[in-house]
């Protein structure tokens, strides 16, 4: 799920002015599937194209999120390390496209123990000081990381 980075530029600018700079990707988004669990769905033969035909059809870019809070990792991975910002979100529309994918890759002979659409710790990534890191290598995004609260302006 993609959406305007211009909302989130003044946070990394924010977060850009500390001791440590950061590197951003100049976009945003909250990854739905990541490339692991593609993998996994991929077994079953789902395709990019229908995990996207089914993010169409149930409207992911009209999906509503809920910022929680600016997420911190501070980490040590590979002996390098690692500072990554990102915004916590509640995303339950993000979770019934998971679903609606898990149904599929079940319908195709998929193994259920291997992938779980509640597995899912929503958040998009505003910036890093040398590489992101990910649930991969054993680092959770979620309000587990809470380093400040958001409050939004209109």
């Amino acid at each position: 799920m993609n959406f305007d980075y211009q909302y989130v530029k003044p946070v990394f600018d924010i977060l850009n002015s500390t001791e440590v700079p950061l590197i951003n990707r100049g976009e945003s988004h909250v990854t739905v599937i990541s490339p692991p669990e593609f993998s996994v769905l991929a077994t079953a033969g789902v395709t990019i194209d229908q995990i996207n035909t089914i993010a169409l059809d149930m409207k992911i870019q009209s999906s509503k999120i809920k910022i929680v809070c600016l997420g911190k990792e501070d980490v040590i991975i590979d002996d390098v390390n690692k500072i990554i910002y990102q915004l916590i979100v509640k995303a339950p529309h993000l979770v019934k496209i998971r679903t609606r994918i898990f149904q599929l890759y079940i319908e195709k002979g998929g193994n259920s123990a291997l992938f779980d659409p509640k597995s899912f710790w929503p958040h998009s990534t505003v910036g890093f000081s040398s590489g992101d890191v990910f649930l991969e290598q054993g680092v959770y995004k979620a309000s587990n990381v809470c380093y400040s609260p958001i409050s939004l302006k209109k």
